[in-house]
């Protein structure tokens, strides 16, 4: 059988032609841009590409070491007029999605930072959701274990009751590879399934939140917000003896591309938490023991 490569290339060529003049119709020129870059230039582009880029996204962005910086006129999350991320460069719009944060995370109506608490963020990233609820909060701990997400979180947050430190959490203390994904944001210690989204590894040194909480000299913690890239189950556990009176926890489908829903149901029951409600992708939880 001989397979005709020429039709099935102009079929292909007929297709994204015919797709990038109806975006272009629908949605204009710089949509269309954009929609090529995400699928064509690589995740982080340098040189004069990468200002332009910024300009389609309505940014001033340039590329410092291993990591962008995004300037607007007007003051962002952090109280500054610059931050810091990783690749890929749309990322540069989640400083913009401050509700969407907000929501996810902390407009609860059971389980919310309230004045005095004392925050603590396992999974800073960029340091957004850890920004979020230090102007209630007493204090906010962030919690960061991939190196490249702690350094861009370090540089953006500025706040005076917010510290920071680069730990990685499991249920048992240990040296630990984190798998470094093709997008930072997806760094985890769980090793992907599909082995093309895994870019390299690092060993990390990992704690229990019980243990970094005596570190720390913190005998209680009044919220934690857990978001782990898949590893939410082990984290939960590494709770321990430490009193933990709310709970936030991520349960997107990040485990292997399936939710930790029931085993963190499962565990936060064990730990004594009620009110366990789901909204949208995160577990809200209060301690009554």
């Amino acid at each position: 059988m001989v397979m005709d490569i020429t039709n099935d290339f102009s079929i292909k060529i007929r297709w994204i032609l015919t797709r990038s003049f109806s975006i272009l119709l629908r949605d204009g020129i710089l949509s269309l841009f954009k929609q090529i870059y995400k699928r064509v230039l690589p995740d982080s582009p340098g040189g004069l590409v990468t200002p332009i880029l910024g300009l389609l996204y309505g940014y001033i962005i340039l590329k410092k070491e291993d990591m962008y910086c995004r300037y607007t006129l007007k003051e962002n999350v952090f109280g500054t007029k610059k931050c810091y991320f990783t690749p890929p460069i749309r990322y540069a719009k989640k400083f913009d999605e401050i509700d969407k944060y907000k929501d996810r995370y902390y407009n609860n109506d059971t389980v919310y930072v309230e004045p005095d608490d004392t925050v603590m963020i396992i999974g800073v990233r960029f340091g957004i959701t850890t920004q979020l609820p230090a102007d209630t909060a007493k204090k906010v701990i962030g919690i960061e274990a991939s190196p490249r997400s702690y350094k861009c979180a370090k540089k953006n947050i500025i706040s005076n009751n917010i510290d920071l430190y680069q730990y990685a959490v499991w249920n048992e203390s240990k040296e630990m590879e984190l798998h470094y994904a093709k997008v930072a944001g997806d760094d985890s210690l769980i090793e992907p399934s599909n082995k093309s989204q895994q870019d390299r590894s690092v060993t990390v040194q990992a704690y229990t939140i019980e243990e970094i909480a005596q570190k720390l000299d913190i005998d209680t913690v009044d919220f934690l917000k857990v978001h782990v890239e898949g590893a939410e189950p082990e984290v939960i556990e590494s709770i321990g003896n430490l009193r933990v009176n709310k709970i936030a926890v991520n349960i997107n489908n990040e485990r292997h591309g399936e939710s930790p829903e029931q085993e963190v149901r499962n565990i936060l029951s064990e730990l004594g938490y009620e009110t366990i409600e789901k909204e949208g992708m995160t577990l809200f939880g209060r301690l009554v023991r």
